[in-house]
């Protein structure tokens, strides 16, 4: 636990005593009191990250203390391997395959389910496909992804991204280094359904780093999300709507912020931490089985899991 700062840096409250003195009297003017006040906040507390509002001196504005949560939204994980015994249709598993494991997902009463491989078949049956988007339907929310590519000619962005997108005039700061794109990497990825999100699952011509995590790119004029940023929004109860964005600085969720870079990628740090629990897909064509990690499946306030990722190895 964190030792009051008063006691540990007198001489720093003696001083904003002071500085709060001051500018009752009016003694600070052009700026200086904002200067003063962000200098002083950071030197009071300089163990926390601290997000800035407002345009500097000629503006209202704000700071505030961020801290890192220490608890997070429990998952389940549902992951589809090489299927090496052959349980599923096809391999790699076919839409029917999809269809049954999220049909038979339905006796979990999870809220969400985030489907992460890319959902796109050449020679899919198309009652397979309506079974599937039936099955995904289900769920309260339920978030596609896909590979998002930039080529000379552009296509429509889906309704689905559409939905979980915003216009590129809501955010602040320059958005002008934020990657490009203008089309699905891959033709025809299922991405339906009326309260369905759609959120990007990598950008080609980016190389895959594990440091940095992509969370923003432009499609147009809007601004679309990546599907694992979707997935922690859905598990607060919020939308879009809620996030605050500055560009090469954060992107603030409710109480939750991530920092991010000029190019909308949020740079990752390596934590030991509590594995998520896993089911293997093929457990799941079985309608009778029951997720066993629902119970398990808990943070540290006690919270049962509210959401299932679907993935693949």
């Amino acid at each position: 636990m964190e030792k009051d700062s008063m006691f540990m840096r007198p001489t720093l409250w003696l001083a904003s005593v002071v500085a709060v003195l001051l500018l009752f009297q009016g003694s600070l003017k052009n700026g200086s009191e904002y200067l003063l006040f962000r200098g002083m906040a950071r030197a009071l507390y300089p163990q926390h990250t601290w997000c800035e509002h407002g345009d500097g001196p000629a503006e209202p504005f704000a700071l505030s203390r961020l801290r890192t949560s220490k608890v997070s939204a429990a998952q389940v994980v549902v992951e589809f391997d090489d299927d090496p015994e052959r349980y599923f249709s096809a391999s790699p598993p076919a839409a029917v395959d999809y269809a049954v494991v999220l049909h038979n997902l339905r006796h979990s009463k999870l809220e969400t389910v985030m489907i992460s491989p890319t959902l796109a078949w050449s020679d899919a049956d198309e009652y397979a496909m309506a079974a599937l988007t039936k099955a995904a339907a289900q769920f309260p929310r339920v978030i596609f992804s896909a590979g998002l590519s930039r080529l000379p000619q552009s296509s429509e962005i889906p309704e689905a991204m559409l939905r979980a997108s915003l216009p590129v005039t809501s955010l602040r700061g320059d958005s002008s280094a934020l990657p490009v794109v203008n089309r699905l990497a891959i033709a025809k990825t299922l991405m339906d359904g009326s309260s369905a999100w759609g959120g990007f699952s990598f950008l080609e011509g980016i190389k895959p780093d594990a440091s940095q995590m992509p969370l923003m790119a432009r499609w147009g004029d809007r601004v679309v999300f990546s599907s694992v940023l979707l997935l922690q929004l859905a598990e607060r109860g919020l939308t879009v709507d809620g996030l605050d964005i500055e560009t090469g600085k954060y992107i603030h969720m409710g109480e939750t912020v991530y920092p991010i870079d000029e190019f909308g990628q949020m740079r990752m740090k390596e934590r030991a931490g509590k594995k998520i629990p896993e089911t293997m897909a093929h457990e799941l064509l079985d309608s009778g089985y029951q997720l066993p990690h629902l119970e398990s499946a808990r943070h540290p306030q006690g919270e049962a899991a509210k959401s299932v990722v679907l993935m693949d190895v």
